[in-house]
């Protein structure tokens, strides 16, 4: 008098948590990328803004702003080490007007905090054109991750900058 059980075998269990592995596999790498590219838009956002609070400044004073005191811009929940101020809500990373006194090619300027992980790459707009860029400090991590986060395989110009449309 034997039931009929209906129960996996262990094989059948083992195929499927080796299914589950490999689907996992493939899409962690994706996984990282959407994430780190949603963290950059902190970002890029936080370089934007200062840019055109730098132009206002700029039109109102005829030189660009040295620290965040001077431009007319809140950047809610920030702490402030120094020059460079950073989110506390996200804290990835750290910003900063101008190139404070020093030789000034920048209007606004954001560097990734976790420079380890992916590489030192930063946002910045250039007073030149007006024209803002994800750069690296020659960094092929750094440079892979600014090419995912604008949707480029190259660097728009010799400098290895990505503009940003």
């Amino acid at each position: 008098m034997y039931r009929n059980q209906q129960a996996f075998t262990l094989i059948e269990l083992l195929v499927v948590v080796l299914i589950i592995g490999i689907l996992a596999a493939a899409a962690l790498p994706q996984y990282e990328k959407a994430v780190e590219k949603s963290r950059a838009t902190e970002g890029i956002m936080s370089v934007r803004a200062i840019a055109k609070a730098n132009d206002v400044y700029f039109l109102a004073n005829g030189e660009y702003a040295d620290s965040l005191e001077e431009l007319d811009i809140d950047f809610g929940g920030t702490e402030k080490s120094g020059t460079w101020v950073t989110s506390k809500i996200l804290q990835f990373f750290e910003c900063r007007p101008h190139n404070n006194g020093q030789t000034a090619s920048s209007k606004a300027f954001c560097r990734r905090r976790d420079a380890n992980r992916y590489g030192s790459y930063f946002f910045a707009c250039a007073i030149s054109d007006g024209r803002c860029y994800c750069g690296t400090s020659g960094n092929e991590t750094a440079k892979k991750w600014c090419g995912i986060i604008v949707g480029k395989k190259e660097a728009d110009d010799s400098f290895g900058h990505f503009f940003l449309d």
